[in-house]
């Protein structure tokens, strides 16, 4: 979460120390996936550290989760993604490559026959089966299955930019189909667990399983208006009070529905004062101290940074790719203006807002329209651009720049 806005705040050279990270984590992340699972490639359980700590953690409703190196993977597709240099992304497909080798290896079929992750968890969360048994652990928990489809969607298309293993991104595409999809509860809610065991009235702070919404892209709202109700759904049974970190991501959520009136409520909330005597916050609570730390109990970072990601995808989003059958082995996106807007903000600008594809976006808006819109193309690559309702096509030369008024969408 600290570098969900690293990119979209036009602060990318940040990434470098966590990428760094990363690379750094492949040799001891191969001694784990050959000692837990016999298995090829590289993996890290739920958290590292400065030494390179790969292994479970200590407690079983969040030591056995084995999502770390996918979900870290995103960051270096992301950077590539951010900034178009396939130098850079010729250095990292190694990890990528070798993380996928692990997925590819521990995946096994359930019993509807979808390919699965087992032992499974969704980390600090529990469930109750329809025998009563209260548990942490399950067959093919949500999040897992969506990061391991996102590691799989972002390994196979970076071979596919670089011309290299065919072979290899077509198995991937092949496998990522038959990862078990994501599914809708009898509550109407997206199922976080093997089973339909999600309670209705929980009110727990993680909303993990929404990973496909945020940050991954594998619930984009136009597209997948049923997944979204869903997630909707469980947003709502979850509730709005939580922590900072739980409240920036569930900022993010909303702004990635489309809800700007939510996220904004959400990012109020993460702005209530919490003073000095109260430092025994509950869990619950959230706010902010009076140096503008995230009152997490008894500080966390995450949501100071979360909460920048969340305001820049109210202002901006450009998760949605798009294929181009001229160019099929690049990747191309969607620059979503202003598609979370909340009412309050009915005047402003913003400067310097990074998207997808290599474009750099400011803004001007006016009664909640967009007014002006300065785009610079950093990599000379196409998009689409989404904004009052209308969707037009944008071709510049890299460094070329070009500025929209609503009737260029008209």
């Amino acid at each position: 979460m600290n570098y969900w806005p690293a990119q979209s705040a036009n602060l990318g050279e940040f990434d470098l120390p966590m990428i760094n990270n990363i690379k750094h984590l492949v040799v001891p992340g191969a001694r784990t996936a050959k000692a837990y699972f016999n298995a090829p490639g590289w993996v890290m359980a739920m958290m590292t550290n400065a030494w390179g700590w790969t292994t479970p953690g200590a407690r079983l409703a969040w030591g056995v989760f084995f999502g770390g190196s996918g979900w870290t993977c995103q960051q270096l597709w992301e950077h590539y993604a951010f900034t178009c240099d396939k130098e850079y992304l010729k250095s990292v497909y190694p990890v990528l490559k070798g993380a996928s080798d692990f997925y590819l290896s521990v995946l096994i079929e359930g019993k509807d026959g979808k390919l699965i992750t087992s032992p499974s968890s969704s980390p600090e969360n529990f469930f109750t089966t329809e025998n009563g048994m209260v548990s942490t652990v399950c067959e093919g928990a949500t999040m897992e299955r969506s990061i391991v489809w996102d590691l799989f969607y972002n390994t196979g298309q970076a071979a596919r930019i670089l011309g290299i293993d065919k072979s290899f991104a077509d198995s991937l595409d092949k496998t990522r189909a038959r990862i078990r999809p994501l599914q809708i509860g009898r509550n109407g809610q997206l199922m976080e667990w093997g089973g339909d065991w999600d309670e209705p009235k929980s009110d727990h702070r993680h909303v993990s399983h929404l990973f496909a919404l945020h940050p991954g892209r594998q619930i984009i709202p136009f597209k997948n208006t049923e997944l979204a109700a869903a997630a909707n759904e469980t947003l709502k049974e979850r509730g709005d009070s939580a922590t900072g970190w739980s409240q920036a991501w569930k900022m993010n959520f909303w702004a990635r529905l489309r809800d700007g009136d939510h996220a904004y409520k959400l990012f109020k909330n993460q702005l209530v004062l919490i003073d000095k005597t109260q430092l025994g916050v509950k869990m619950s609570g959230g706010g902010t101290f009076s140096n503008m730390f995230d009152a997490h109990p008894p500080f966390q970072i995450d949501g100071n940074f979360g909460s920048t990601s969340g305001l820049n995808e109210m202002l901006l989003q450009s998760q949605e790719s798009y294929v181009n059958t001229a160019k099929p082995n690049d990747d191309f996106y969607v620059l979503d203006i202003l598609p979370a807007l909340p009412s309050v903000w009915a005047n402003g600008s913003i400067k310097g807002l990074r998207a997808r594809g290599g474009f750099a976006v400011d803004i001007v808006w006016d009664n909640k329209q967009m007014k002006t819109l300065k785009i610079k193309s950093v990599g000379g690559i196409e998009c689409k651009v989404r904004c009052n309702g209308k969707t037009i096509d944008l071709k510049l030369q890299k460094n070329g720049i070009k500025t929209l008024t609503p009737t260029n969408f008209e």
